[in-house]
């Protein structure tokens, strides 16, 4: 599995102080792919936020093999930055979203990734961004096995 995150701005995971095994930035992932370096991706791969660096990680992902491919996104399609072409073709290739849907932190086990917490959320009042806020629902947590992350900007 794997796991990448797109490059708008910082997903906060307040708990996370380094970087497990099984992270890579999107840039370098990208670059990686392109490079044909080898990269073993395992089967269910997933990317967190909707930008359009976002959504190319998962397209290629599924191009270089990966069976399952994931994007999470804590707001709506409505409020989703990427370009509704690009989020198409995704969908075209067989990319899952998985919508109103937070990723919290790093789920891992002797300093190797197995997963993310993820809480599904409510839109509230829009933001700065115009976009309505992603609002946390109360007890609504769960873990989200993957293999690997390809985050906007890794943690060391």
């Amino acid at each position: 599995m794997f796991l990448g995150f797109g490059l708008s701005p910082a997903m906060n995971l307040p708990s996370v102080t380094s970087r497990p095994e099984g992270i890579e930035d999107a840039l370098s992932f990208l670059q990686r792919m392109k490079t044909k370096s080898n990269l073993s991706l395992g089967k269910k791969v997933a990317v967190l936020v909707g930008g359009n660096t976002a959504i190319d990680a998962p397209v290629v992902a599924k191009q270089a093999g990966a069976q399952d491919v994931y994007m999470v996104y804590r707001r709506s399609f409505n409020e989703m930055p990427a370009w509704k072409k690009e989020r198409d073709a995704a969908l075209e290739q067989g990319i899952h979203f998985l919508i109103l849907s937070q990723p919290l932190d790093y789920v891992t086990e002797n300093g190797r990734l197995k997963g993310v917490k993820i809480a599904r959320t409510e839109l509230g009042e829009p933001d700065a961004s115009g976009r309505r806020r992603p609002v946390i629902v109360p007890n609504s947590e769960y873990i989200f096995p993957v293999d690997y992350i390809i985050a906007q900007q890794a943690v060391n």
